[in-house]
């Protein structure tokens, strides 16, 4: 799961991923937080959260993946394949990524189900929001 917060005075974007694996019936998380400055858009935020999440589960050598986020635009435009100029660079790295996978699936979420990710998103906001003011 992947969720990001956007603060438009600061142009900054706090990023959150979890993965949960599980293995002969046992489930485990692991979370990840980062800052992204110059972000212009919460949309481009969104789509910086989940980037982060399919290259570090890539980079992990994950399988199959399922990507689940709170952000429909974010979803639409992966499962389309959509150029969305906006998004353009993002995405193209999100569709290169995902091709190392055996199997991708995205899908949208309520915002209540993805509760970890945006926690983190916000900490990891807030403690850079604190160090620069």
């Amino acid at each position: 799961r992947s969720d990001a917060v956007w603060r438009a005075d600061l142009k900054v974007a706090g990023l959150g991923w979890v993965f949960s694996t599980t293995a002969y019936g046992t489930t485990s998380s692991v979370s990840h937080s980062a800052i992204c400055e110059n972000v212009s858009s919460p949309f481009i935020a969104e789509c910086l959260a989940g980037r982060a999440a399919i290259l570090d589960a890539a980079s992990s050598g994950v399988d199959h993946f399922l990507l689940e986020s709170d952000c429909q635009q974010l979803v639409g435009a992966i499962n389309s394949r959509s150029v969305i100029l906006e998004v353009h660079g993002v995405l193209a790295d999100i569709l290169i990524s995902i091709s190392s996978f055996s199997s991708f699936i995205c899908r949208f979420i309520p915002r209540s189900s993805n509760v970890v990710a945006d926690t983190l998103a916000k900490h990891c906001l807030n403690l850079y929001g604190q160090n620069i003011g």
